[in-house]
């Protein structure tokens, strides 16, 4: 009774209002109360969406659907370190998951080092994963740590599955050494290597 009333009263604000003060007198675990939140939750252009969320999420942080609904309502209203923390919770982040944190941590926060760090995380589960790898290579090659790129043209090269993609990575490593590096007589022995 207490729900319908809540949920029928006048449209707008009001409503929501009404609807929010029940919320904050319902017991945490009141299943009245967790109605109430997932009908605030569900309004997304209310005022309280981003508040039921964070509330449901408290209740249930188990509940990786709503964990997602949460991050996008703090990546939002912008609040980029907050959208962080839900994704880099635990550890049990996925690939996807890892692309979107060194994704935020780059082109949000400005955090180089922690972006190279997803980076190099998604790359020790799967070594062959090109997007991970040419965004580490970018992003340190930018940063002009030319012999982590280096290093990790080697490391591509040895663990290349077919020869054609050997002999390219053992190419940018030569190219890096006499560039970057100023060894000239590394990079002719890569060369020839290749």
């Amino acid at each position: 009774e207490l729900l319908e009333r809540a949920l029928g009263l006048a449209q707008g604000v009001d409503g929501y209002r009404y609807a929010w003060a029940l919320v904050e007198c319902l017991g945490e675990f009141e299943p009245r109360r967790m109605e109430l939140l997932e009908h605030l939750a569900d309004a997304d252009d209310g005022p309280y969406h981003a508040q039921a969320l964070e509330a449901l999420l408290r209740a249930r942080p188990e509940d990786g659907l709503l964990r997602d609904r949460v991050r996008q309502a703090r990546s939002d209203r912008g609040d980029w370190a907050s959208a962080l923390a839900i994704l880099e919770e635990g550890d049990n982040q996925t690939v996807d998951d890892l692309i979107k944190i060194a994704s935020v941590r780059r082109d949000r926060l400005g955090d180089w080092a922690g972006s190279a760090n997803a980076y190099r995380r998604i790359l020790a589960s799967d070594p062959h994963h090109e997007d991970a790898y040419g965004a580490l290579s970018g992003l340190l090659a930018e940063g002009g740590r030319w012999s982590e790129v280096f290093s990790l043209e080697i490391a591509r090269a040895e663990s290349a599955q077919n020869p054609e993609d050997s002999v390219g990575h053992l190419d940018r490593a030569a190219q890096i050494s006499e560039k970057h590096l100023q060894d000239p007589s590394q990079a002719l022995d890569l060369s020839l290597r290749a």
